[in-house]
């Protein structure tokens, strides 16, 4: 009877034990599936539309390849690009976020500029505390037209000519600390197998160049990072704009999932960096406005102003607006600039004959000016404008751009036609139209004649937009060519350009961030020329 009665209780405790397993997979199976439906539940939002779009992992969408950075952000876009073949547009998802991937031309127009009421605002970036939240790509409608009408203004043709002394005074001030110091600076990479060619890694110079050029023309501060290598406001902005290691995730958290990012508190940059850019800034007004200090920067445009508009609450620029915005211009312009002049070296040092016609046309323009550059002069060398913009092409600074619907109902007219609604994110890709053989044929051929004044009709109109476009499109773009065409002069006037064995070849871009930079470095040879005849 005992022996019985325990094997019944041991019959009841298996049982027992096989229910309670049961249960516990049975909701880690209904667990499992719910997180499945409801990390896809996003998917279909466009799809039940007809829209072709990429096949998503839950949760993650189309990130996954970014998170575990497989490529960089500009192949990402090209293959997305190229995977919606002939159709007008396609949808991605950003984590759980359906964006519609606009490469229709037309329809680009329409939504950067002839419908910009309808799209007028971008998705929030810099959300990490209030003074980034004055900044122009942060605003959102009356304020942004606010702020962006009255930047515009220090922008202008007249204002560009009031600061092209100081530019053209800060790449001469670089161009002479280069050679003074060239050997002497330990921060940058350099070699000098024999006395005729320097090699050098043009990344890290052409930073420090960048640093100084928007200290002094934006900021007002003059500093030398090539006598001075290890400068606070290098320093700052090396921390300000750099995206590297733990900060990569951060930005591409930031760009694919900012109110992820805000919810958990993940600051994007230092508050020490802040804070110092700040107080600087906060400073140099206080000290110019209550000694009447004047200076040709831009810093001086924005100061003058707020002053103009400071009884006019519908036109005012607070000085939160100033600091927040030349923060903005730090941000945006930094890497911009110094990669730009890599990639435009880089490109003369691997077509010799195009450096050659290009120094020709930098010579004879001292020649006939008696070594002197005005603005109308830049503004006139056709050549130097026809390498920059081709380069803009091939590399574009940025890989894409995008637009946030605003208004209620948006017909998107296409195959097929869908609705947009408020909130819903345009992503324009701006390196697929660039490499688009349909509009640029032989797209990763190295052409400046595509922009010569015989061919440059024959581009079709947004799909050459290497800063953006419409109202929205980057503000300080003629400034800062304007600046690199001034470098580019005083370069090319001395130096010749050539590949090295150091030199990477092929090219291979990386971008973290705001960040680009070539695999292996930017290493040329720089070579003195012969004073022209």
């Amino acid at each position: 009877v005992i022996r019985y009665t325990m094997d019944i209780l041991q019959f009841q405790w298996l049982m027992t034990c096989s229910l309670l397993v049961f249960y516990v997979l049975f909701s880690l199976l209904v667990l499992l599936l719910g997180l499945y439906y409801y990390g896809n539940s996003t998917f279909t939002h466009f799809s039940r539309q007809d829209v072709l779009h990429y096949k998503s992992l839950p949760f993650l969408g189309n990130m996954g390849l970014l998170l575990m950075k497989n490529r960089s952000y500009s192949d990402y876009v090209l293959e997305v690009y190229n995977n919606i073949k002939e159709k007008p547009y396609g949808c991605l998802y950003s984590f759980q976020q359906p964006i519609i991937v606009i490469k229709d031309p037309t329809l680009i127009q329409n939504i950067t500029t002839k419908n910009f009421h309808c799209f007028s605002d971008r998705r929030q970036v810099f959300i990490e505390g209030p003074l980034w939240k004055t900044g122009l790509p942060h605003l959102k409608g009356s304020k942004w037209t606010q702020v962006r009408a009255e930047m515009d203004k220090c922008f202008d043709l007249d204002k560009m000519k009031i600061l092209f002394s100081t530019m053209l005074e800060c790449c001469q001030q670089f161009s002479h600390s280069f050679e003074k110091y060239q050997q002497s600076c330990e921060e940058i990479p350099y070699v000098c197998p024999d006395d005729a060619v320097i090699n050098v890694e043009l990344k890290s110079l052409f930073t420090r160049f960048a640093n100084d050029f928007i200290a002094k023309t934006i900021f007002g501060v003059k500093v030398d990072s090539l006598k001075n290598p290890r400068n606070d406001f290098f320093v700052m902005g090396r921390e300000l704009v750099n995206f590297e290691n733990v900060s990569s995730y951060k930005w591409l958290g930031y760009t694919t999932a900012p109110k992820f990012m805000k919810d958990f508190g993940v600051n994007l940059v230092p508050n020490k960096v802040t804070n110092y850019f700040k107080s600087l800034l906060e400073e140099t007004i206080s000290r110019r406005t209550s000694s009447d200090i004047s200076n040709s920067d831009l810093l001086q445009l924005f100061i003058e102003a707020k002053e103009k508009h400071e009884n006019n609450a519908a036109t005012k620029v607070s000085e939160e607006d100033i600091i927040a915005n030349a923060l903005i211009f730090y941000f945006a312009g930094f890497d911009t600039t110094s990669t730009l002049l890599c990639l435009v070296s880089y490109e003369m040092a691997r077509h010799p004959d195009l450096q050659s016609r290009l120094a020709e046309e930098i010579d004879n323009a001292s020649k006939k000016n008696e070594g002197t550059f005005t603005y109308e002069i830049v503004k006139n060398l056709k050549y130097l404008e026809m390498v920059v913009c081709e380069t803009l092409r091939l590399h574009p600074p940025v890989a894409s751009t995008d637009r946030t619907c605003v208004a209620r109902h948006y017909h998107l007219y296409g195959d097929p036609e869908i609705e947009l609604r408020t909130g819903d994110s345009i992503l324009i890709p701006i390196y697929g139209l660039h490499h688009d053989p349909k509009y640029f044929p032989n797209p990763q051929q190295f052409d400046p004649e595509r922009f010569s004044e015989a061919n440059r009709h024959k581009i079709h109109p947004y799909t050459y937009m290497p800063f953006g476009a419409g109202p929205r499109s980057c503000l300080g773009v003629h400034f800062a060519l304007m600046g690199v065409k001034l470098m580019l002069i005083n370069l090319f006037s001395k130096y010749s350009f050539h590949m090295v064995s150091k030199t990477p070849s092929p090219l291979k871009i990386t971008h973290t961030g705001f960040n680009i930079t070539a695999k292996g470095g930017f290493w040329l040879g720089l070579k003195e020329r012969k004073a022209p005849s």
